[in-house]
C-alpha cells in the first residue's frame, strides 16, 4: 500500500524528465500518473519530493524500472541501456533521440480527408541510430495519424503514421497522398509507362491509376497545394482496441 514514502530527488531530475519526454505532452505524462501537470514541472525542475506511486505508474508505462529511476542502474547493477543512455545530460539526449513533430493532420483510409490544420501536438522521440539504418533524415519526416478502414488490416483507424518526406524516387510501399485538397493514405504499385497504382488493402475499394510524373514527385514541396505524392509510410503506431 503507498504510504507517502517519497524518493530521494537528488541526481534524479534529468532521468524524471526523460521518462516524462516519453509521452507526447505533460499532460498525458500528468494524467498516467495520477498527478496535476504542475506536480510534473515541479518534479522535473527539483521543487519536489518524487513519490512513489506516480513514479511506478510512469515507469511502468515507458518500460525502465524504479531503480533506474533513482539509482541510473537496473536490478543487476549495471547502467540501463534504454533510457539511461540519454538522461546524462540535454546534450546526451539530443545526440541519442531525434524529436519528430506530430501534426493535427488526418490522412484517409478510406474516401478522403481535408486538410483544415497544420498544427503542431506533440513530438515523438525516436532513436537517431534506428533513423540512420533506415536512411531517414529527421528534418525530412512528420507524423500524423489514419482515418477510415480502407487501408486495414495494414493500418487502423487512429493509427500514428511516420511519414518520410524526402525526394527518393518512387517505390511500391504504402504512401501519404494529396488529392482535391484531400489526404489519403494507400499504397503504390509502379507500373510500366510512369504510371502508379494506388490502392487499398481493404478489397471493398477499388483501385486508381495516377502518373508518376515530375508533379508527382515524393517531397516536391513547391506547392504544397497541388496533386501530389506527400512521402512515404516508414513506420505505423498500432492503437490497440481494448
Amino acid at each position: 500500500m503507498e504510504t507517502g514514502v517519497t524518493i530521494p530527488a537528488e541526481g534524479m531530475e534529468t532521468r524524471f524528465k526523460a521518462v516524462v519526454d516519453y509521452f507526447k505532452s505533460r499532460r498525458e505524462a500528468a494524467h498516467i500518473a495520477g498527478i496535476s501537470e504542475d506536480m510534473i514541472y515541479k518534479y522535473i525542475g527539483g521543487r519536489a519530493s518524487l513519490s512513489l506511486a506516480p513514479a511506478a505508474k510512469l515507469c511502468a508505462k515507458v518500460g525502465v524500472s524504479l531503480d533506474w529511476l533513482v539509482s541510473g542502474r537496473d536490478e543487476s547493477g549495471h547502467v540501463a541501456s534504454n533510457l539511461a543512455q540519454v538522461a546524462d545530460g540535454e546534450g546526451a539526449y539530443e545526440a541519442a533521440f531525434a524529436l519528430v513533430p506530430k501534426y493535427d493532420v488526418e490522412a484517409s483510409a478510406g474516401g478522403g480527408r481535408e486538410v483544415t490544420s497544420e498544427e503542431e501536438v506533440g513530438r515523438f522521440a525516436f532513436r537517431r541510430d534506428w533513423l540512420s539504418e533506415r536512411g531517414l533524415r529527421a528534418d525530412r519526416l512528420a507524423l500524423i495519424s489514419a482515418r477510415g478502414d480502407s487501408m486495414r488490416p495494414t493500418i487502423n483507424a487512429g493509427d500514428t503514421l511516420l511519414i518520410d518526406m524526402g525526394d527518393a524516387p518512387v517505390r511500391d510501399g504504402i504512401y501519404v497522398i494529396r488529392m482535391g485538397g484531400e489526404l489519403y493514405v494507400k499504397r503504390i504499385q509502379r507500373l510500366p509507362g510512369g504510371l502508379a497504382k494506388v490502392r487499398s488493402d481493404n478489397q471493398a475499394y477499388e483501385a486508381f491509376e495516377i502518373p508518376l510524373n515530375g508533379s508527382w514527385v515524393a517531397g516536391d514541396g513547391e506547392d504544397v497545394g497541388r496533386d501530389r505524392i506527400v512521402g512515404r509510410v516508414v513506420w505505423i503506431g498500432h492503437v490497440i482496441d481494448d
